[in-house]
């Protein structure tokens, strides 16, 4: 996962730290864009990305590069739920559509 290849970064691996390097690339570009583009005042990342947290320091610098607005005015933060946002996000979009899971559902 990304975020074994953050921490071999850390203690010194060349090759996961050439990873780092372009993902925070890709990071400042993708999100530039999005910022320029939707001038967002908060930009929420979950998942497993969220666990990356030199996204949140050398990412946002990579961002403010990119972004047109200058100061970078955009919060970037990560997910409170961390790496099960996109699962609980999930799960609510199923509720919200009538699906259900519930023993009811398992019976029938």
């Amino acid at each position: 996962p990304l975020w074994d290849i953050a921490r071999e970064a850390e203690h010194g691996d060349s090759d996961a730290e050439t990873v780092m390097q372009e993902l925070i690339a890709a990071f400042g570009q993708t999100i530039g864009s999005l910022i320029n583009i939707y001038d967002p005042e908060v930009i929420v990342i979950g998942g497993g990305v969220s666990e990356v947290k030199r996204l949140f320091s050398d990412g946002i610098a990579a961002v403010a590069r990119q972004a047109m607005a200058a100061p970078l005015a955009t919060r970037i933060v990560p997910a409170q739920l961390g790496a099960a946002s996109g699962v609980f996000g999930a799960a609510l979009v199923g509720a919200q559509a009538g699906f259900s899971l519930g023993p009811a559902d398992r019976e029938s």
